[in-house]
């Protein structure tokens, strides 16, 4: 019975991460604050990143003022983490930028 319940946890855990699908918005770029690039969307919804792919600062160079204000087109996915009390918490993990003309 324990492996049973072993095996089932496993596979639940497995596939949690399956349903995690990437998102794009439009959305402003409000700069870098508290080690958090930071955007508002179109729609007055604010994404925070803590973490930017090497590929994407090697083009935009988000801790500089230059890219604050511009818009991008925003693709991200949102994950869950659980915290040090077993809380869980989403995150939300930058995929890639496209500057809107």
């Amino acid at each position: 019975m324990k492996l049973t319940a072993i095996i089932f946890a496993f596979f639940m855990v497995a596939l949690q991460g399956l349903d995690v699908q990437d998102q794009t918005v439009a959305a402003t770029y409000d700069g870098y604050v508290n080690e958090m690039y930071s955007f508002m969307g179109d729609d007055g919804t604010s994404y925070d990143f803590s973490d930017v792919p090497a590929e994407v600062l090697e083009n935009y160079d988000l801790t500089s003022e230059e890219w604050v204000g511009k818009p991008f087109k925003v693709t991200f996915s949102i994950e869950t983490d659980i915290d040090e009390e077993d809380q869980e918490f989403e995150v939300y993990i930058l995929k890639k930028l496209v500057p809107i003309q």
